[in-house]
């Protein structure tokens, strides 16, 4: 349907008789709202594709202001959509930094106190090697058969005679007090747990003996040797403790009795050292000796500290 148009008619898009030079169709537009960053809202026009000539003129203002029109919205829209995500990713970057702070005060607390667990550990672990030459030190937890105050004795008279040095036998009333009141072989068989430098029995020169009667008739299967080790000793060494030494049972004195086996205790071992018997007899024994056969180097005497029997009780066995 043709009419007039007031723009075209402003614009002098008609004749002198009044009549239209340009006829157009009109095609209805979609419209849409988009809301702005400030509260505003701007209609926007698609471009009208369908429709007459209207003069090149008019179709490219048209088009020019629709699209500088949509151009600008979407400039608008980029801003806004921009701002939203720089705040969105503040909003990110901040929650971020507040999961690192919050992991770093809780690791804090963690590393400190594991560095004091790993520190005490230490100091334990250190006073624990501290103490366990002194562990060492004990004799083992076993019944013993050569304990004095079980009944065990030192037969003297079938014993190696006690060591003097000279600076103790200077005068008679001297050496008779030492032979006579002095005699020290039964601190072997007294089972004192912690040994101390020289209270010892000592004998004279590399090779002696001691021969023991037991507290009970017993199968001996395990013998332990007692002596004070190098960290004890002020010399830093222990040339005078037995190296090599035998063990008899005997079930009668004045015979050489039944062999049992040749150890070697080591010097830089343990204080208490038992041994398993090499040659076992199930024979049941009433005596022990001890035969020492030489030392670690001192020419002049040997000490022994401590000696045990551990075995199997035979008590209904007659000897």
């Amino acid at each position: 349907m043709s009419r007039r148009s007031q723009r075209l008619q402003e614009a002098g898009y008609y004749s002198e008789e009044g009549s239209p030079t340009v006829e157009y169709k009109e095609v209805l537009c979609r419209v849409f709202r988009r809301r702005t960053g400030k509260g505003q809202d701007h209609e926007l026009r698609e471009p009208v594709h369908d429709h007459k000539w209207m003069g090149d003129h008019e179709l490219i203002r048209d088009h020019k202001w629709i699209g500088d029109r949509k151009l600008m919205d979407d400039q608008q829209s980029v801003d806004n959509h921009g701002d939203a995500g720089r705040k969105i990713e503040r909003g990110t970057s901040r929650k971020i930094g507040q999961k690192e702070l919050c992991c770093f005060f809780i690791l804090i607390p963690l590393a400190v106190g594991t560095a004091q667990v790993c520190f005490t550990m230490n100091a334990y672990w250190d006073e624990l090697q501290t103490l366990r030459p002194r562990v060492m030190l004990l004799p083992p937890n076993t019944p013993n058969f050569a304990l004095e105050s079980q009944g065990a004795r030192v037969l003297h008279h079938w014993t190696t005679q006690t060591y003097w040095s000279q600076q103790n036998t200077d005068g008679i009333w001297n050496s008779i007090f030492s032979r006579c009141f002095l005699k020290n072989q039964r601190r072997v068989i007294q089972g004192r747990s912690v040994l101390h430098p020289g209270d010892c029995w000592a004998f004279e020169g590399e090779r002696g003996h001691m021969v023991i009667s037991l507290s009970h008739p017993v199968a001996i299967t395990q013998v332990t040797l007692g002596h004070i080790t190098k960290s004890q000793s002020i010399i830093g060494n222990t040339p005078s403790a037995p190296m090599e030494f035998e063990v008899y049972g005997m079930r009668i004195t004045g015979v050489r009795g039944t062999f049992l086996g040749k150890m070697v205790y080591d010097q830089d071992g343990p204080a208490y050292q038992t041994f398993e018997l090499p040659n076992p007899s199930k024979e049941v024994f009433r005596h022990v000796r001890l035969q020492v056969l030489n030392n670690w180097g001192e020419v002049d005497y040997t000490t022994v500290y401590n000696f045990r029997v551990n075995g199997e009780l035979k008590v209904d066995q007659d000897i």
